[in-house]
């Protein structure tokens, strides 16, 4: 039979190990969960900032001939980043109204674009979302 002296050490040498066993994983495990928080935060800005500088682009453009060449990098942009058009019913929207069109790929044709599609465009676009 154990006195209650041994009994103590041998529960306090319990706790002594399970401070150097858990300690550390637990460490490890905060600090594994903040790195990937943080990439991917970091990944969602670059994706944001690239996406508004599309934005911006076709915005900006007044010379509707250039127009198709903006949106065909927008295009080519959300293809490469397919992640902005699952479960965001806007993007998707836009995509299929206004990057769908084959003249984006061949050019504008004569009268194409008039003020009140263009509006609508500028209007869209800036629904667009990460």
């Amino acid at each position: 039979m154990l006195t209650p002296e041994q009994t103590d050490k041998i529960i306090d040498g319990f706790f002594r190990l399970g401070n150097i066993v858990v300690g550390p994983l637990v460490g490890a495990l905060i600090a594994w969960f903040i790195s990937s928080w943080t990439k991917k935060r970091t990944a969602q800005r670059k994706l944001k900032r690239e996406l508004e500088k599309h934005k911006l682009k076709i915005y900006a453009t007044k010379v509707t001939n250039y127009l198709s060449r903006e949106l065909l990098a927008l295009k080519n942009f959300i293809l490469d980043n397919p992640e902005l058009l699952e479960n965001k019913k806007e993007n998707s929207d836009f995509f299929n109204e206004w990057l769908q069109d084959p003249f984006i790929e061949m050019g504008p044709a004569a009268g194409m674009w008039d003020k009140e599609k263009l509006d609508r465009l500028r209007k869209d676009i800036q629904k667009l979302t990460v």
